[in-house]
């Protein structure tokens, strides 16, 4: 008789845990280190030189699945990453420091003065509202395919326009009113919006 299975697969064990294995680590730890390349970073990390790059591939997927709970797990959650730092960055400020030198001239000393005023950091907070608006999904999804289901319908109506030659405009400059010439054509008079010589 064989080994008796278990209906849990021990890879599937491992890879529903919470927390980052050893090899996980080291491979974040070697893109953090300056790796430049995922087939570098996992041979640095201890996988199989046989294809690192897929093996690195998948160990980042497991990662990106584990990250909000790890996040959580430190405090790190939506809600807090918001309130604490997004939140605050939307009114930065940045301080501009001005130096002056004077001269008096009775003592001849020369003294300084420091001026320091506090703006808004405009850029800070473009960042900022931009990253806002992101999390809110307010722009449209970088995928092709979806963003063509997002849009703005234009509907243009042709109107036509009122004759203006039956408008009676006095003109500003206190001049009478010139009476546009009717131009005679086979289909239709037209007005001569040119005034009269």
């Amino acid at each position: 008789m064989g080994r008796k299975r278990s209906g849990v697969n021990p890879r599937m064990k491992q890879s529903d845990k919470k927390e980052l294995t050893e090899k996980e680590s080291r491979l974040v730890k070697a893109f953090l280190e300056g790796a430049k390349t995922k087939k570098e970073a996992a041979i640095e990390a201890g996988y199989s030189p046989k294809n690192p790059t897929a093996s690195a591939n998948q160990a980042l997927d497991s990662i990106r699945l584990k990250a909000p709970d790890i996040m959580d797990k430190l405090g790190l959650n939506v809600e807090a990453l918001i309130q604490n730092h997004l939140k605050p960055l939307l009114s930065a400020q940045e301080t501009k420091v001005f130096v002056f030198e004077d001269e008096h001239a009775k003592k001849g000393k020369h003294t300084k003065r420091v001026l320091r005023i506090n703006l808004a950091d405009n850029t800070t907070r473009r960042y900022a509202t931009r990253m806002a608006f992101e999390l809110q999904g307010a722009f449209p999804p970088q995928d092709p395919q979806l963003a063509a289901q997002v849009g703005v319908e234009v509907i243009v109506i042709d109107v036509p326009r009122p004759d203006r030659s039956a408008i009676n405009v006095t003109p500003v400059n206190g001049k009478p009113a010139v009476k546009a010439k009717v131009k005679e054509s086979g289909n239709g008079a037209k007005p001569d919006p040119r005034p009269e010589q």
